[in-house]
């Protein structure tokens, strides 16, 4: 769950946008650190653009968090609530739950611990 060392071929940075319900899931593969930043965030505004009233974040897949993806969540969730959008972080990678729960985060972002828990969570009643 660490990045790879020099010489070592990092896993390809993955982000793919779909819709469960009224709940658009943006899917998060790969490390999200300064190198996939800028990928990291367009997929993040995608899916908020794509999004009605609820988005997950799904990071089960996800081998590193750095600090550039922490502010991109913190800004996101930042976004949404001026929109009106719920947003909820899916993740069961100890590492990226661990660093949420360190920096004081995993409240403020919402973190279950898969996507089922968060789609859930963020589904409008109705």
């Amino acid at each position: 769950m660490n990045t790879p060392p020099a010489g070592f071929p990092r896993p390809p940075f993955e982000a793919e946008t779909y819709t469960d319900g009224l709940v658009t899931i943006v899917r998060v593969r790969g490390d999200v650190d300064l190198a996939t930043a800028e990928e990291f965030d367009t997929a993040l505004d995608s899916g908020l653009q794509a999004s009605g009233p609820a988005l997950v974040v799904d990071m089960s897949a996800v081998d590193f968090l750095g600090s550039s993806g922490i502010a991109s969540l913190v800004l996101l969730r930042r976004r949404a609530a001026r929109e009106n959008t719920s947003v909820a972080i899916a993740s069961g990678n100890r590492h990226v739950v661990r660093i949420l729960d360190l920096l004081g985060l995993s409240e403020e972002l919402t973190v279950h611990g898969d996507v089922a828990s968060a789609v859930h969570a963020v589904t409008p009643a109705g």
